[in-house]
């Protein structure tokens, strides 16, 4: 298997950074018009105790103050699970970063599947019957590999891979993925209510393209081919660019 077979695609990627950003726009947009409550009231549906109480009281006053109240709360449990989403999808990308990793350089799966401090991983026979052909197997054990490194933690991984591959940049990355992890513990773990911004939002999808931007200089170390034909990585540049000039 050869790397010019499974690139890694920065466009997929993204699209789809850019798509979760689109229903933060959206609400955005919408808590800023004043005309949203009388616009909500009378075609608010769904199961929660909202669509009944917006039945009963469509020409009340009072209920546009307490409606309004509940759409800030709904604000804040969104803007919260958007942080989660944040999180997660750090550990999507590098997720899948490496396991386009280990199909194209499989040797670099002795670093992650060795069992008991051998130096080199070793395939369970079961594994060798169940699968049909090599490429299968190639594809199991690099999904099993990428999933162990995804599951550790997003700032340690890309520190480790900065210094490897002696990449500077000026882009404070791994600070900005603690921040992020914490926060998300902090909201997972904690319960935290601390209030979310639509810019902290906005900063943190933008650290996932940073996030993709700086994979995109590890695979060039790597001699992993990337996928980009929207030229993500020559967009980023510029923007990198302009905010250092």
């Amino acid at each position: 298997m050869t790397v010019a077979m499974s690139p890694f695609c920065l466009d997929a990627w993204s699209v789809r950074i850019h798509q979760a950003l689109a229903p933060i726009d959206i609400l955005q947009s919408m808590l800023a018009d004043e005309d949203t409550v009388s616009f909500l009231k009378p075609r608010l549906k769904g199961i929660s105790y909202l669509s009944n109480t917006a039945a009963w009281c469509l020409n009340d006053s009072a209920s546009d103050e307490y409606l309004r109240g509940e759409m800030d709360i709904a604000r804040d449990v969104y803007m919260r699970q958007m942080v989660v989403l944040a999180a997660t999808y750090t550990q999507l990308i590098v997720t899948d970063f490496f396991r386009h990793v280990f199909l194209a350089q499989p040797d670099r799966m002795h670093q992650v599947l060795p069992p008991d401090n051998k130096k080199f991983a070793q395939v369970p026979l079961a594994d060798v019957v169940q699968t049909g052909s090599r490429e299968e197997l190639l594809s199991t054990l690099a999904d099993q590999a990428a999933s162990i490194i995804g599951a550790g933690e997003p700032d340690k991984i890309m520190k480790r891979l900065l210094a490897e591959c002696n990449i500077k940049t000026k882009l404070s990355l791994v600070e900005d993925l603690k921040s992020l992890k914490e926060l998300r513990n902090r909201i997972v773990h904690d319960d935290t209510n601390e209030k979310i911004t639509f810019e902290q939002i906005h900063s943190m999808f933008g650290l996932l393209l940073a996030l993709l931007y700086v994979l995109s200089l590890v695979a060039d170390k790597y001699g992993l081919a990337c996928w980009d034909e929207t030229g993500f990585v020559h967009e980023f540049e510029e923007k990198l660019k302009n905010r250092c000039t």
